[in-house]
């Protein structure tokens, strides 16, 4: 039984080495994959921001022209206020 013992233990050995091997080969995989994830990441932050950008813009040119318009559209109930939600944000202040 002892035979059988010892060539257990030399393949238990072998498989470990084979394992660690294995993952030395695969971290510099691994490091790849993550660094590109995160340049995709930051890649998405970016496209975002130039989204929030040209929406920013947008209801700047829509703030002008409610305001061009106020003093007509003064009679519609809740303009004035949106008026105002609109300069707020504009300005960056919490609605």
């Amino acid at each position: 039984m002892s035979i059988a013992l010892e060539e257990a233990k030399e393949q238990n050995a072998s498989l470990d080495a084979t394992i660690q091997e294995m993952k030395k080969a695969s971290a510099p995989s691994i490091n790849s994959q993550r660094g590109q994830a995160g340049h995709l990441e930051y890649a998405l932050v970016d496209i975002l921001g130039d989204e929030v950008d040209a929406l920013l813009s947008v209801l700047g040119k829509i703030y002008i022209a409610l305001n061009h318009y106020s003093p007509v559209l003064k009679h519609y109930p809740g303009v004035t206020e949106i008026l105002k939600l609109v300069q707020k944000a504009l300005k960056g202040e919490s609605i």
